[in-house]
């Protein structure tokens, strides 16, 4: 199954959040870019915390979701990220049917979402630095922000 194409429409979904309230890409729409990532079923602390420090980066201007197929369980995984530090939307998505409805078959995938609700971009695993917290960086520069550098956050205290 292929990739949706830019200009599509993102699909809707819901989803539990394992970090706070549950998710619904419709109630995102219009507020701010979103870049979400479908990773490898595999919970990496070292990526999560090179995930945590680009939202930190550009949270005042686009929205990250992570879309996590497997978790050992839902409580684990909720204590595993608030041990982390994790405040951006960590998603389950355990039927696969977020996967299915954006074509992702294998991670690591990134797409790229403008703020009226419509696919940018597209990055798939075979994708030059695919997953890489550089590329997403650079995807968010190119796709979202379009060249503006993003607003500054005060630092966490």
């Amino acid at each position: 199954m292929p990739l949706l194409t830019p200009g599509t429409p993102a699909p809707d979904f819901q989803a539990q959040n394992l970090t706070g309230p549950d998710v619904s890409l419709a109630a995102l729409k219009g507020q701010k870019p979103i870049v979400l990532v479908f990773p490898p079923a595999n919970v990496d602390a070292g990526r999560i915390n090179a995930t945590k420090g680009l939202y930190e980066r550009i949270k005042g201007d686009v929205e990250v979701l992570v879309m996590q197929r497997f978790v050992p369980t839902v409580a684990m995984a909720k204590v595993f990220l608030q041990q982390l530090g994790v405040t951006f939307p960590v998603l389950l998505d355990d039927t696969g049917a977020v996967h299915k409805l954006y074509g992702v078959e294998k991670p690591f995938v990134t797409y790229y979402i403008d703020q009226a609700g419509n696919i940018v971009h597209a990055s798939g695993p075979e994708d030059p630095g695919a997953g890489t917290v550089e590329a997403m960086e650079q995807g968010v520069k190119t796709y979202l922000l379009k060249g503006t550098p993003p607003t500054p956050q005060p630092s966490p205290s």
